[in-house]
Order: C-alpha cells, then sequence, then structure tokens
C-alpha cells in the first residue's frame, strides 16, 4: 500500500517526530546534540522551515516547524542523511539510526499550537530526566524565556502564531 501524501501549503506548523530504530539512542553525547542543532540550522535555513521548538532527548527529537516553502520532507530527509552519516562516521557504525519515515502532525489551531509547545518542551520532565523543564540544556525552553538568547535560525511562537 502506497504512502499517504503529506498535506503541505505554505506556511503551515508541523510537530515533526522521529525515533531510533528500535527505540535506540540517536545522540550517544551532548557533541552529537550540537551536530544535529548545526545542521539543522542549515537544514531550516535552506529549505526555508522556520524552527519555533525543539528537544532532542536519548532515542528521539521533536521539532515544531513553520515550513514556508513546502519542502517539509526534503528538509527531514537532509537532516536524517546528514545526522546518520556523522553518527556512522564519528561511532565506527552503519546502517540505519532511525526507525523510518519522520511522523509529523498538523497544527492547524491556538490550542495545538501551546499544547504542542508544553508538550515538547516538558518532555524531558515526563520521561524523567530532570528535575524541571529548565534543567534540559536540549530543548527550546530557555529562548521562549529568555527570548535574547534566540538564534537567528529560529522564531518563537506565540499563541496566535504570531512570531516573535
Amino acid at each position: 500500500m502506497p504512502r499517504v501524501n503529506r498535506w503541505l501549503e505554505p506556511g503551515a506548523i508541523f510537530h515533526v517526530m522521529n525515533r531510533g530504530v528500535d527505540r535506540v539512542d540517536i545522540f550517544w553525547d551532548d557533541d552529537d546534540r550540537r551536530v544535529f542543532l548545526k545542521i539543522l540550522e542549515k537544514v531550516s535555513v535552506d529549505f526555508q522551515c522556520v524552527i519555533l521548538a525543539y528537544c532532542l532527548m536519548g532515542n528521539h527529537f521533536h521539532l515544531l516547524l513553520r515550513d514556508e516553502e513546502c519542502s517539509l520532507s526534503e528538509m527531514l530527509r537532509a537532516l536524517s542523511l546528514k545526522f546518520v552519516r556523522h553518527i556512522n562516521l564519528i561511532h565506527m557504525r552503519d546502517g540505519p539510526l532511525f526507525r523510518g519515515r519522520f511522523k509529523s502532525v498538523r497544527v492547524t489551531t491556538d490550542e495545538q499550537l501551546r499544547s504542542v509547545i508544553d508538550y515538547i518542551h516538558f518532555n524531558p520532565l515526563k520521561d524523567g530526566f530532570v528535575q524541571t523543564a529548565r534543567d534540559w540544556k536540549w530543548s527550546s525552553l530557555r529562548y521562549y524565556e529568555e527570548p535574547d538568547l534566540m538564534p537567528d535560525w529560529m522564531r518563537r511562537s506565540t499563541p496566535s502564531g504570531a512570531e516573535e
């Protein structure tokens, strides 16, 4: 049975996630997370997908993004290929890292947007990695709390979907 095409339109917002094959870790250490964010920065700019929130866990990641050019699949393909190439080279492994095609959920309401932002930022707390969500340095929560720190390739989304 063929895959169902993703419904895309310029400016659509998506919660995107992917997990390691057999739920194995996709990030071995902080250097891997830094590389992932560097690659994310480059591909988000190249494919005109604005990153609104993120969280990098041990065996999965969450992204909230606005797809300006209907290039979601191409951006995620580039991100995955470059990151897997890095992991396989640095950690002397080969083969797939991710369980398959990324999952995406279209965000269409302000209520959904608020809920997804909270879900992404509080994921490390829910999974028991930290005492408070602020303690997890691999999410964009700090940029929501201190917008002056936000990198150029990210935008902070407000509940109405507008950017700050």
